[in-house]
């Protein structure tokens, strides 16, 4: 837990499970972090994510919609991050680098005429279902600067993936531009300016569609339009590649004696 420990976070889980299916799921998988133990979804009802599309006749029925709630030291709710089915998930470097900036595993770094461009992934080793981001930092020099997304007549900044049948990829996240004044032409347009960072998430493949290989390797380039206060420049491309591997999935199930019931 150091890493959590040395940005002030605790981590803690609460499920459905009875204490004994605990104490046996932390023991073979080496467990650390607080598990809590909700039986009758008391808790989980209280947050009002009790699975509804489970029926009240499986042995399943109680469990929450999968999720992970950061909560400040007051208690009070700063961030959640839910999914859509139990089999994605977002880990915990994922929250750790979108709430708090963490930084991931570094991949590589690009130095053009205009900018520093850092390139890593939020996890090297993930399973199938994990929602992952792809992370660039961009360092600009004084007076440079590059074209926001909404920009018309320049090239905007793009961060582009080839497309791969092992992930699903998501829509890019940029951060607020700001807008800068050209009274010489005219023009009011939004931009990037000194250091930022652009997100990109993939959500790796089922285990039904996963294409069994032990890396994954995501290709793609960064494509950007820069001026200075005195040029603009044409439009350069930065090559990307990201890469991470897929551990195997496979946990043994609890012990029939220990099921729900």
């Amino acid at each position: 837990m150091p890493r959590y420990q040395r940005l002030g976070l605790g981590v803690a889980v609460i499920t459905y499970d009875r204490p004994e299916v605990i104490i046996d799921f932390t023991r073979r998988l080496g467990i650390t972090v607080p598990i809590l133990s909700d039986p009758d979804s008391t808790i989980i009802r209280g947050f009002g994510i009790l699975n509804t599309n489970v029926p009240q006749s499986s042995f399943q029925y109680g469990i929450p919609f999968p999720g992970t709630y950061t909560v400040n030291t007051r208690g009070f709710v700063t961030a959640k991050y839910f999914e859509d089915t139990y089999r994605e998930r977002v880990t915990p470097n994922f929250i750790l680098n979108r709430q708090f900036g963490d930084a991931g595993i570094l991949k590589s770094q690009v130095r053009t005429d205009h900018l520093t461009l850092t390139s890593y992934v939020s996890d090297d080793k993930v399973y199938a279902g994990n929602r992952v981001s792809l992370i660039v930092d961009i360092e600009l020099p004084a007076k440079m600067h590059l074209y926001a997304p909404t920009v018309k007549g320049y090239r905007p900044a793009e961060l582009q993936l080839d497309p791969n049948p092992n992930v699903r990829i998501l829509s890019t996240n940029f951060p607020r531009a700001t807008t800068m004044n050209l009274p010489a032409i005219r023009e009011r347009v939004p931009v990037f300016s000194g250091k930022f960072r652009i997100t990109r998430d993939v959500i790796v493949g089922t285990e039904d569609n996963l294409r069994k290989e032990s890396v994954i390797e995501l290709t793609g380039t960064f494509a950007y339009q820069a001026c200075d206060d005195k040029i603009c420049y044409l439009e350069t491309k930065v090559p990307l590649t990201f890469s991470f591997q897929v551990l195997n999935q496979d946990i043994p199930r609890v012990p029939e004696n220990l099921r729900r019931r």
